[in-house]
């Protein structure tokens, strides 16, 4: 699920809207004219709060409906205007495509304002703002998109449209399909390279599964870095980050093998998808094949990575080999064969004897607790190992920590780079998916145009034909 952040501002009788993903850095604004048309957006972002201006005459949004109020000044246009230009690092919003959308700029101001100074967030992952037009989508309403079950359905079984195209592989194009389902473009021609794309893969279907294959071993790239970015992440996320870059050269082969592979929309992807060579270099050298959970703790670096690690390592090792043939040298020496070299976290190594055996102790051991069933004890040559062992295991711990922030700041040198390749990733998984839905169903490859007639022969429903189990679905003509 989205984790999504939304703000609205209402500038001269227009209202701006903006969102941002903060798992995966997406951060895109609007302008609306109306109220119903703001309400359809909402409906489609589906925001975890809505930031609103608590200077305004008439609220918007009540507490109820999940809004937050926010300092207005946030919202002022040349302030929102300033926040923006400061983290983007331009002169002007104008690159971005925001010129004249004042109300825009308003809202997407205080959703930084609120991430920085409110929230005490990092917002470098933050590193595009795009602007999308109302007008380039068809309006589905609330109502409709509830009605029609396009992406959740209301019964036990999932009958959504949604659920009967997704054949994604990854994360990452589970949720753009999402997206692209609630916003049907209006304009034939990036439809028509969608189609393109999609025709090409049915030509090869080796290629179409080789896709896939690749696509399965990808992981969530847009989370993953968005982690990392944030100051959090751990081990296996760069892990899984190392996994997915490992795939990305056979996805360029084979979208250069893409039969077509002059379509606009493929080639755009190639170029868009990198390699990172270096990074999976220096990720596959690093990194042990299962790192843990805690990034404190040691154990996410190979052996060989650094030599000052390999240097506690080994005396780490070599002092709990010691402590391991301890324990049979004291039974020997002292005769308790019961006798046991323990560890706690709390009260760190000792030699543990039952009170059974407490009168064959040694004059040089020096009690250290005493439990229900025995003594426990310690020799100054083992406090001296202990300290040896415990200071080398810290050592190695702290070092592993600071290496790992180092690892994590060079894959943040690549934070855009990696973003726009998941992006990219994420539209080819769609196109592939729709691909395979098509295969899988025979379905055909409507013919676009900009006229108003409707011509559909042996139309079958993809929810019913899908799920109609006893009986066959009748198929259905659509004529003007």
């Amino acid at each position: 699920n989205k984790v999504v952040l939304a703000a609205l501002c209402r500038q001269k009788g227009r209202y701006g809207f903006a969102y941002v993903d903060t798992s995966t850095g997406e951060f895109r604004l609007t302008e609306l004219a109306d109220r119903a048309t703001l309400e359809d957006e909402l409906a489609r972002v589906c925001p975890a709060e809505l930031l609103v201006n608590d200077q305004e005459p008439e609220p918007l949004y009540g507490e109820a409906d999940g809004a937050v109020p926010c300092d207005g000044y946030t919202f002022l246009p040349d302030q929102a205007d300033y926040t923006l230009r400061e983290h983007f690092k331009v002169q002007s919003l104008d690159g971005f495509g925001c010129t004249g959308l004042t109300a825009a700029i308003g809202a997407a101001g205080a959703i930084l304002h609120y991430l920085k100074h409110q929230m005490h967030r990092s917002v470098d992952h933050l590193t595009r703002l795009s602007v999308y037009h109302h007008g380039s989508y068809m309006t589905v309403d609330a109502a409709s998109q509830a009605n029609l079950e396009l992406v959740a359905s209301r019964g036990a079984r999932d009958m959504s449209l949604l659920h009967a195209l997704d054949q994604t592989s990854t994360p990452m194009g589970g949720r753009l399909l999402r997206h692209w389902i609630l916003h049907p473009l209006r304009e034939v021609a990036p439809l028509v390279e969608r189609q393109q794309v999609i025709a090409a893969l049915l030509d090869d279907v080796g290629l179409l599964d080789g896709l896939r294959e690749a696509l399965r071993q990808i992981r969530d790239v847009e989370r993953t870095v968005g982690r990392l970015s944030q100051a959090g992440g751990n081990g296996r996320d760069l892990l899984a980050l190392k996994n997915s870059l490992d795939q990305l050269p056979a996805l360029r082969e084979q979208l250069a093998a893409l039969p077509g592979a002059t379509v606009p929309l493929a080639r755009r992807l190639r170029e868009e998808i990198g390699e990172f060579p270096d990074l999976t270099g220096e990720l596959t050298r690093a990194l042990v094949d299962e790192p843990p959970l805690a990034i404190k703790e040691g154990g996410i670096f190979r052996d060989g990575y650094h030599p000052d690690l390999d240097t506690l390592r080994a005396a780490c090792r070599e002092g709990k080999e010691w402590i391991a043939q301890l324990q049979q040298r004291e039974i020997e020496a002292t005769g308790i064969k019961s006798l046991k070299v323990r560890f706690t976290s709390v009260f760190g190594y000792f030699i543990e004897v039952t009170k059974a055996n407490l009168a064959s102790v040694p004059e040089h051991y020096i009690r250290k607790q005493t439990t229900v069933n025995g003594e426990r004890f310690i020799t100054p040559e083992l406090k001296e190992m202990e300290g040896k062992i415990l200071g080398a295991d810290e050592k190695a711990q702290a070092l592993e920590y600071e290496l790992f922030g180092t690892l994590r700041e060079r894959v943040l040198d690549d934070l855009g780079a990696l973003q726009q390749t998941a992006a990219a990733i994420a539209t080819l998984d769609v196109l592939v998916s729709l691909a395979e839905t098509a295969r899988l169903y025979g379905y055909c490859r409507p013919v676009l145009n900009e006229g108003l007639t409707l011509s559909i022969r042996e139309g079958r429903h993809p929810v019913l034909d899908q799920n109609l189990a006893e009986e066959k679905f009748v198929p259905n003509d659509v004529t003007p």
